[in-house]
């Protein structure tokens, strides 16, 4: 097995979390070993040494109420990161986009919103892993419905194979979109896409439908001569794939 194998192997997700799960199996056999699950901090419903910000949570009104208000808070979390972080990625630091979906104040609204709940969270974070693993495991129980929720949304418009090396799920269909221009121009370049074809395919309920775009040979060498650009000024992303899932 060469190195570059290893490097495959490495950086494939499924190794990566196979990896994390024996490393938490390994942490949690340690620390029962020492005795760290017989602290209490694995202690279960209120008592006289839980405490949330120097509140003491020792009746079981208070432990009800900041238990719902956990999962609550963690699912909120959740589905802002699963959100509001990806659309920061790809639309506003992607500096192939320059059209923002919002008015400028709106989008720096969204931005600033986020860092500052971000921000709260991580100090009512602080004060959460201070008290009990009820706490931290109703936390978890909310991050991961979301995260099933959002990445299932994800998923949804995707390929994806029911095994190594079966066949994909959806339907495929490709269109080709041909670069229909002079070849000495200078300006945006002009896609002729097939409707009848798209409009067939969204018809047969195809699964996943991508538009490839095609620049003639004939033109490459036309700009090439002229030293004129052959890639086109307008955004052309929406037309890169079309999912009618």
């Amino acid at each position: 097995m060469g190195f570059r194998r290893v490097g495959e192997l490495l950086m494939d997700v499924r190794v990566a979390i196979s990896v994390s799960t024996i490393w938490v199996l390994g942490s949690f056999c340690f620390f029962s070993a020492i005795g760290f699950l017989k602290s209490h901090f694995f202690h279960f419903g209120p008592s006289d040494v839980c405490q949330f910000a120097g509140i003491p949570i020792d009746t079981w009104p208070k432990w009800v109420g900041l238990l719902f208000y956990c999962f609550i808070w963690q699912a909120v979390c959740a589905y802002a990161n699963a959100t509001i972080y990806p659309w920061m990625l790809s639309h506003v630091q992607n500096t192939t986009v320059f059209t923002l979906p919002f008015p400028k104040w709106a989008c720096q609204l969204v931005v600033n919103g986020y860092w500052l709940f971000g921000w709260l969270s991580g100090l009512l974070s602080v004060f959460l892993v201070l008290t009990q693993f009820d706490f931290m495991l109703i936390h978890l129980a909310a991050q991961l419905v979301v995260s099933t929720i959002t990445t299932a949304n994800y998923m949804h418009p995707k390929r994806y194979k029911k095994s190594p090396g079966g066949a994909a799920q959806a339907p495929h269909t490709t269109i080709t979109a041909t670069a229909q221009v002079a070849p000495d121009t200078t300006g945006d370049l002009e896609w002729r896409v097939p409707m009848e074809a798209l409009a067939g395919c969204i018809a047969k309920g195809d699964g996943d439908v991508e538009i490839r775009l095609v620049v003639p040979a004939a033109l490459l060498r036309g700009a090439a001569a002229a030293s004129s650009p052959v890639l086109p000024t307008r955004d052309t992303t929406p037309l890169l794939h079309d999912s009618s899932a």
